[in-house]
């Protein structure tokens, strides 16, 4: 019977083995990551006491120095009275009493500014007489900014209780063109170079840069003690501390804050935002409204033109992330004979 049924079996065909269920893999297991590069730290252009002569040197995020100029002065120490830096380019330009930078002289007159245009990249574009008609003891050729792209700057010519600009356009022999037909006070220039704001009195005025034509003031106000102009916006801080910010357009102003009482304050405007002093504190304020954010202490030297970075001097140079206001870099840079001078640089 048994036989009978193995032979039955193969007869009708057996079901083939079934292979066990395998469960389905799981679905592999996404991770967010953040392709969010981390912020490039800006290096810093810095004149810097060296043995006997200053020296322009550029200074990365991790401290490293290079030398890019020295300056010498027969009757006197050298002394740098401004310098920017066009952060595309890398182009700068500086204002320096001085006979000779890099060995070469300057041939610059008695009393008068050199004006010296390069790049960080070590490359000497111009070295020659600033504004010939501006004599120290009469006129001092006192700063210096540049426009976006380095193709041009504008320097600011101070006589006794008023100042008058002048621009060069970057080249091997710039000249300089009188922007002002007679003296404005605290002038400001925007970010652009387009526009000009200036007191006359208790008046403070908007104008485009170069123009002659006649106009109202947008403002006034007494006490004023330092003026920024940001794009669509003059901001003003007045000797007791008031912050105030005006509108060019509608010149609608509004008080933000209160500051301590300072007669000679920095004051910058950029990224939409308000960088300023409050006593021995360098703060934020935002510009469309907000409490001042403490930043860092010691002096405000500069402020890149998208508002991310601060340098700051407390007896070093400090770059400082302004969104949250850490320490990014701290550069140990010799004062040039008490003086810093230095900008933020790619």
């Amino acid at each position: 019977m048994r036989r009978f049924a193995i032979v039955a079996m193969l007869a009708t065909g057996c079901p083939p083995p079934q292979a066990p269920a395998v469960e389905p893999a799981p679905p592999p297991v996404v991770v967010a990551v953040d392709a969010t590069p981390a912020p490039v730290v800006p290096a810093v252009l810095a004149v810097r006491a060296g043995s006997g002569v200053l020296e322009l040197v550029r200074v990365d995020a991790t401290g490293d120095a290079r030398v890019l100029l020295e300056l010498e002065r027969a009757s006197a120490l050298p002394r740098v009275a401004d310098l920017a830096v066009d952060a595309a380019t890398g182009r700068y330009a500086m204002l320096v009493e001085a006979d000779a930078v890099r060995g070469d002289d300057t041939d610059t007159p008695r009393d008068v500014m050199s004006l010296v245009l390069g790049t960080i990249d070590g490359e000497v574009i111009s070295i020659g007489p600033a504004d010939r008609g501006c004599v120290m003891h009469r006129c001092f050729e006192s700063a210096v900014t540049i426009a976006p792209g380095g193709g041009s700057i504008i320097t600011t010519l101070l006589r006794s209780g008023s100042s008058d600009l002048a621009r060069y356009d970057v080249g091997a022999a710039p000249k300089p063109l009188r922007l002002t037909a007679k003296g404005v006070g605290k002038p400001a220039l925007s970010p652009d170079h387009a526009r000009l704001a200036y007191a006359r009195g208790d008046a403070l005025f908007v104008v485009d840069v170069g123009s002659a034509a006649k106009t109202k003031p947008i403002a006034t106000a007494k006490d004023v003690v330092a003026l920024a102009l940001g794009d669509g916006h003059l901001v003003y801080r007045t000797g007791s501390g008031a912050i105030v910010v005006v509108d060019v357009e509608t010149e609608v102003a509004r008080t933000l804050t209160r500051l301590a009482a300072d007669p000679r304050p920095a004051l910058r405007v950029a990224g939409g935002a308000i960088f300023t002093t409050d006593g021995v504190d360098v703060v934020r304020v935002p510009i469309d409204g907000g409490d001042a954010r403490v930043l860092a202490t010691g002096a405000l030297i500069d402020v890149s033109a998208d508002g991310a970075w601060v340098l700051v001097d407390d007896d070093a140079l400090v770059v400082v992330d302004a969104t949250d206001g850490h320490a990014a870099a701290r550069l140990d840079v010799k004062a040039a004979f008490g003086e810093v001078r230095a900008r933020l640089a790619p």
